[in-house]
C-alpha cells in the first residue's frame, strides 16, 4: 500500500499538471516530490516538451508577426485568398484600394470585393482568380482595367495574380497584387 501510494500519488500530480498544460493553463512540476527513477524521468521529459513547446509557439508568433508587418509595409495592395477564391488576407493599400476593411472582407469572395471592368467597354472582365485557381499559371490583367470600390470609386488598376502552392504544389489559394 506504502509502495503503491509512492507511485500514484507523484502519477496523479503529474496528471494535474497536465490537465492544467491542456487548459492552457501554467503547469508547474517542480512541486512534485518522488524518488522513483521512472517518474523523475517523466517530470523531466514533461518539463523539457513545455519549455520546446512555449518556445516554438513564440518562434511561431514572432513569424507570423514579421509577415503582417512584412504584408502591410508593401506599396502595393495584396489580397491572399484560400483555394476557393475567398479573402484570407489584405493589406491596408488593398482596404483602401477596395474600400473593404480586412475584417469585413474575410471569407468573401475576391470577385465580390475586387469587381473589375474593361475601362473602354465597361464590361465585367474576368476576375483573374478563376485562371489561376484552375490552371496555376501566374496571370496579369491589361493596363484597361478598372477596379469598382465599394463605395463606387474607379481606379485604373495594373495586377497581377499568382497561384499559392504548398511543397507538393497543391493550390492552397492564390495572391493577388495590384496598383492605382
Amino acid at each position: 500500500s506504502i509502495l503503491s501510494k509512492k507511485i500514484t500519488s507523484p502519477l496523479s500530480q503529474i496528471t494535474r499538471q497536465l490537465s492544467l498544460f491542456r487548459e492552457g493553463k501554467p503547469a508547474n512540476f517542480d512541486k512534485i516530490k518522488t524518488n522513483t527513477p521512472e517518474i523523475k524521468i517523466l517530470i523531466t521529459g514533461f518539463k523539457k516538451a513545455i519549455v520546446d513547446r512555449q518556445q516554438a509557439l513564440e518562434t511561431l508568433q514572432e513569424s507570423e508577426q514579421y509577415l503582417t508587418i512584412t504584408l502591410n509595409s508593401i506599396g502595393d495592395a495584396v489580397i491572399t485568398t484560400d483555394e476557393k477564391g475567398n479573402i484570407t488576407n489584405m493589406n491596408p493599400i488593398a482596404e483602401q484600394l477596395t474600400g473593404w476593411k480586412k475584417a469585413e472582407a474575410f471569407g468573401l469572395s475576391v470577385k465580390m470585393i475586387m469587381p473589375i471592368i474593361n475601362a473602354s467597354t465597361r464590361k465585367p472582365i474576368e476576375n483573374p482568380i478563376e485562371k489561376v485557381l484552375a490552371n496555376g499559371e501566374t496571370v496579369y490583367l491589361s493596363n484597361h482595367t478598372t477596379l469598382i470600390a465599394k463605395d463606387g470609386t474607379e481606379y485604373q488598376i495594373a495586377d497581377s495574380a499568382a497561384p499559392i502552392r504548398n511543397r507538393d504544389e497543391k493550390i492552397l489559394g492564390m495572391v493577388l497584387v495590384f496598383n492605382d
